[in-house]
């Protein structure tokens, strides 16, 4: 019964249109089903409003008969819980309330008078069943609980209240007064039986319909765990037909209920709670097995039924409520930090890109400025130069003297001209590659600080690398034996290594000089950092490459530079 029960309402919303958030990809809207408050009510067509009426009418009719083997004692009256389930899910349109409303309480009379009640009764239920209806409608209505945010557990408390406490109160004093001028019943055991019934299937059946109607069955995967969805339903089969032989097997369903809620959320609650209520009023009414009271009278033993699915309906419903709204909070803790890491990188892609601009805006900054010192500048030095030698010839003793003095402070000017120029931007990287711009580089500065270096380049290709890559590559071997001058205190033995291993490029600059401590000197902050070791890991991290610094006191240093040249870098 649950299952064609919820096979029907599903396809009764499948009749509605697909939402925008239907079409998305079902991964990227696992949980948006069940955190959007905002799911709109599904339309229903006329087929589906007769189907519906159909159904009350089937289901008030098998309860009344039912009924009937128990001192027409209903344990559970659904058929209200179907129409305020359908109006919560179905209704769309101020017409369509009373429509609903009226035509659910006349086909619930209708299944009274096909049953062999009284005219006076038939018309009891449809009054009673209406104001039920209706009071239990406009009050959800007026705190704004729906079908989308009815698995809330302040909501579900609300719903609680007033579908299974408020909302019956009005239709029990209807039936009472109903019943006695039928049938001169006493009114407090119509009171109980009546009021009993109705709102158990209010706090049972409401919930399960609204659930496995929601999108949130979609964030549980019900479909995908068929096997384990029917391994749970067998454990409650089996437990059920325990508890009808064994009674001390009650005590079972507590810890089933509750695995079916963690493992299936409020779906799962919902479901097994049902599926108890019904198995349970089956095996009560039918007075199969043995009663949970002996020596009691059906009233007894179907109210004590009924006091037993109260309870379990108030701790199992609050609690899948929670796990709900506990993945809800992880689902919307997870799209946070999945927006703020997306954010995160596409930030740090922006600032990548803006400094390696900054880097290829400052090497041609260092061209142009390399061009005017040696073009410009360098040019009228060595004009000037030329000069003072033809002057050289018309002069002689200290004014002579002077001269030559003069010269050689230009000449020595030249020199320093010529070397920052170089500095800046070699024009032999662009003009004879990288491999030779690098052995002249090292060899001028073995001439220059009087310490010979070892050169060693095992790349035929090394030419070959991008512009990008081979200006890194100058200038960590730039800054490495720059570094050297400064803090090693005069080595014996400098030397820089550079080979391909796969596809890395591997940069190695070593010496023997005094060394110093890594771990300190990472520590230090701001200027005091020094060595120009984070310009070249800025530098090299631009490019996708990492340095490594190996050294301690006494036992010299070594720069390990790692470049990976993949092939759309090697192709640019």
């Amino acid at each position: 019964m649950p299952i064609a029960l919820s096979k029907v309402f599903a396809f009764l919303s499948a009749s509605r249109e697909p939402t925008a958030t239907d079409k998305l990809h079902p991964q990227a809207t696992e949980w948006v089903a069940a955190a959007a408050p905002d799911e709109p009510a599904a339309a229903l067509s006329g087929v589906g409003y007769l189907l519906l009426l159909l159904i009350i009418f089937a289901t008030s009719l098998i309860t009344i008969e039912f009924a009937r083997h128990s001192n027409l004692i209903a344990t559970i009256w659904p058929s209200n819980a179907i129409i305020l389930a359908a109006l919560l899910r179905y209704a769309r349109g101020p017409m369509l309330y009373p429509v609903l409303v009226a035509g659910g309480a006349a086909a619930s009379a209708l299944a009274g008078l096909a049953a062999g009640n009284k005219p006076i009764i038939c018309a009891t239920l449809f009054a009673a069943n209406t104001v039920e209806i209706a009071t239990a409608l406009a009050l959800l209505k007026l705190l704004r609980i729906g079908a989308s945010n009815l698995s809330s557990l302040r909501n579900l408390l609300i719903l609680i209240a007033i579908a299974g406490g408020v909302a019956p109160i009005g239709s029990t004093i209807i039936a009472t007064a109903g019943f006695d001028r039928a049938y001169e019943l006493a009114w407090p055991a119509v009171v109980r039986n009546w009021y009993s019934g109705h709102a158990l299937g209010m706090i049972i059946v409401v919930p399960f319909l609204i659930s496995v109607t929601s999108k949130e069955r979609h964030a549980w995967r019900v479909r995908e765990r068929a096997a384990e969805a029917a391994a749970i339903l067998a454990i409650f089969i089996m437990i059920s037909i325990c508890v009808v032989f064994f009674r001390p097997f009650v005590f079972l369903l507590a810890p089933a209920i509750l695995l079916a809620t963690l493992r299936f959320g409020i779906i799962g609650a919902t479901t097994s709670t049902f599926l108890v209520a019904i198995v349970a009023s089956l095996f009560a009414v039918l007075g199969i097995g043995h009663p949970m009271i002996s020596n009691a009278d059906i009233s007894t033993r179907i109210f004590t039924l009924q006091m037993f699915l109260a309870i379990t309906s108030f701790w199992s419903l609050p609690a899948a409520a929670l796990l709900t709204e506990r993945e809800r909070l992880l689902a919307d803790l997870s799209r946070a930090n999945a927006q703020l890491a997306a954010d995160s990188e596409s930030k740090s892609h922006l600032v990548t890109g803006l400094r390696r601009h900054l880097s290829m805006a400052e090497e041609n900054e260092r061209l142009r400025l390399s061009h005017e010192l040696h073009d410009q500048a360098g040019q009228s030095l060595i004009a000037a130069i030329l000069e003072l030698n033809e002057i050289d010839a018309s002069t002689s003793g200290a004014a002579r003297e002077r001269l030559h003095f003069v010269r050689k402070r230009m000449e020595e000017m030249g020199k320093t001209l010529h070397r920052i120029a170089w500095e800046l931007r070699p024009p032999s990287i662009d003009e004879l590659g990288l491999r030779k711009a690098l052995a002249s580089y090292i060899a001028e500065w073995s001439d220059q600080c009087g310490t010979e270096v070892d050169f060693h380049c095992d790349d035929a290709n090394l030419d070959e690398v991008p512009g990008e890559i081979a200006t890194a590559v100058y200038r960590v071997v730039q800054e490495g034996l720059t570094n050297i001058v400064k803090h090693a205190q005069r080595p014996s033995d400098v030397s820089v290594v550079i080979r391909r291993t796969d596809a890395t490029l591997q940069v190695i600059v070593e010496d023997n000089g005094c060394g110093f401590d890594v771990g300190a000197q990472a520590a230090k902050t701001g200027n005091h950092r020094g060595l120009g070791l984070e310009g070249m890991r800025e530098r090299l991290a631009l490019i996708g490459g990492t340095l490594d610094v190996e050294s301690a006191p006494g036992t010299g240093t070594t720069i390990f530079a790692r470049i990976t040249l993949d092939g759309q870098r090697s192709a640019a």
